[in-house]
């Protein structure tokens, strides 16, 4: 359904990339307080804002946490592997063949022997073709990667013996772009038999696999305590190379300065939502190691274009073109952050170097006046807590409310946790057009 007012929902996703600076205790974030550093029975604590997991089904989660843990605990046919995120490596399929059939591309997937999941089941094609299609009937938020994305139907994926997938593309899909996609944690596969046998009232175990897991990668969800914890353990039946660690404890600190405080205590091993302040107080401290990066989050307010005055394409240009983009680059987030004005974060195959949208006032108020616009009221809702680099949401939505104040925009900022900001977001059927 459609949110039936004019909200614009500000959410980590296109005005800026935050850069990600995260930092660690001895051991470059991999010694844990208790036991000691090292070995396979050690737990990694990490201290993190995780209020926007909503799931931890793959199927489901395409919030930054979820998919973060969800991918830990789930493997997909394909991946890219470390920092190279051009190349497609093996992972679930030992090999892959792309064949033009004249009407659909045919893409055949040939799975490894010997994958077992954590509950000790078999990998076999038929889950694979289970966990796509159960993706696809669910339909929650990454669906449309693989309904409208690779344009792919329930009745397209196919097992022709326990150990071959063939997928069927439509000629306007590109098959390259669905190998991609299956990178994702929507491609994650789960174990068909435990989730049938888990399921309850026709949710395809969408309940159970909202706090469990049910996958073959190197750990298992053992908890998740809302608004307080996850634990993930070793997956004693994991394939590949044995995790170095035991355990991975998240604990929900959504406050940076509570991590900072927590990473000098030794109480926390690693910590990810630290801004420049704290960065500027941990650097050069005795056992704590701080890096920085781009990542692959994007900052982006979504809009509402089904109500007025948002329906209307020159408001929503007047709101692009109002914005001091490099204000907020350089003041707020003190140049932890990249310009990006695409939907494609840096660094994937697809990103777009340029920035069509610069601040300028005039333009904007023209753009208002062609609208006949002159005096517009929006609610902005933000989450609380900080936003990727460490810049407090409630400062993000200060700046934008005095830039489009400029241009006759009145703005009322409303403020509520992530989790809720998240779930409105699910609940608007498409998000058609992205501020960014």
């Amino acid at each position: 359904m459609s949110i039936r007012r004019s909200s614009i929902i500000f959410a980590a996703a296109l005005l800026v990339a935050a850069a990600c600076a995260p930092a660690a205790s001895p051991g470059g974030g991999t010694a844990a307080p208790s036991p000691s550093a090292g070995g396979a029975a050690s737990t990694l604590v990490w201290y993190a804002d995780v209020s926007d997991l909503i799931s931890l089904d793959p199927a489901v989660a395409y919030e930054f946490s979820g998919v973060l843990l969800a991918h830990n605990v789930y493997e997909t046919l394909v991946k890219f592997e470390g920092a190279d995120l051009s190349t497609i490596k093996p992972s679930l399929a030992q090999s892959w063949d792309i064949k033009d059939s004249g009407a659909s591309w045919d893409i055949t997937f040939k799975l490894k022997s010997g994958v077992k999941f954590a509950s000790g089941n078999a990998l076999s094609a038929d889950d694979v073709v289970y966990s796509f299609q159960r993706a696809i009937k669910l339909n929650k938020s990454p669906a449309f990667l693989f309904t409208d994305i690779a344009q792919l139907k329930t009745e397209s994926i196919k097992a022709t013996d326990p150990s071959t997938v063939v997928v069927s593309l439509p000629k306007t899909a590109s098959p390259q772009g669905f190998l991609s996609i299956l990178t994702f944690t929507i491609g994650g596969i789960v174990d068909s038999k435990d989730v049938n046998a888990k399921e309850k009232g026709g949710d395809s175990g969408s309940g159970y696999l909202l706090d469990h897991s049910s996958g073959s990668g190197p750990y298992v969800v053992d908890h998740w305590t809302k608004n307080s914890e996850v634990l993930l353990k070793s997956n004693p039946n994991y394939g590949g190379t044995k995790p170095p660690l035991g355990g991975v404890l998240v604990k929900h600190v959504p406050e940076s300065t509570n991590q900072q405080f927590a990473l000098e205590r030794g109480d926390a091993d690693l910590a990810r939502n630290l801004g420049a302040q704290q960065i500027a107080a941990l650097q050069g401290k005795p056992g704590v190691v701080t890096t920085s990066g781009n990542s692959l989050q994007l900052v982006y307010v979504g809009m509402n274009v089904t109500v007025k005055p948002l329906d209307n394409v020159n408001v929503r240009e007047a709101l692009r073109t109002a914005v001091d983009y490099d204000g907020i680059v350089k003041d707020l987030l003190k140049g932890g952050a990249k310009k990006v004005q695409g939907i494609v974060p840096a660094g994937l195959a697809g990103y777009n170097e340029s920035t069509p949208f610069q601040a300028d006032v005039a333009k904007a108020q023209a753009l208002m006046k062609q609208a006949n616009q002159d005096k517009v009221t929006l609610e902005l809702l933000v989450p609380t807590g900080p936003a990727p680099g460490g810049v407090a949401w409630a400062d993000l939505a200060a700046k934008l409310q005095a830039d489009w104040a400029k241009i006759g925009v009145t703005v009322n900022i409303k403020q509520t946790t992530r989790r809720p900001v998240h779930r409105l977001r699910r609940e608007v059927d498409r998000l058609p057009e992205r501020l960014g």
